[in-house]
């Protein structure tokens, strides 16, 4: 790991951030279901620290096009069985639709 702003810590992998230390830090670790939860400015300025060296490195890029790459891939590899499963589906939707037109 890279020490920053001898505060927190990075992550060898950019998709592993925050570290663990962090993350408990930071509490994301305790779930509060809430609208708004406070940020630390700590927290801040590692996130924008994180993001612009993801944008700087080409990292979000280039893990944006794999993952295009890939999902197309599978696709492409799954074209049968994804066109059955969407005949399935819109013969299942059809039936709904019939069931709530007679509850009306």
């Amino acid at each position: 790991m890279v020490a920053f702003d001898d505060s927190v810590t990075l992550t060898e992998f950019p998709g592993d951030m925050p570290s663990a230390d962090d993350a408990e830090l930071f509490g994301l670790y305790d779930f509060v279901e809430t609208d708004s939860v406070p940020i630390s400015e700590q927290e801040r300025r590692l996130a924008l620290a994180d993001a612009k060296c993801r944008d700087d490195s080409g990292f979000d890029q280039a893990w944006y096009e794999t993952e295009w790459e890939s999902q197309v891939a599978l696709m492409e590899e799954n074209r049968d069985s994804l066109a059955g499963e969407r005949e399935y589906a819109e013969q299942d939707r059809a039936r709904i639709l019939e069931v709530l037109a007679e509850w009306n």
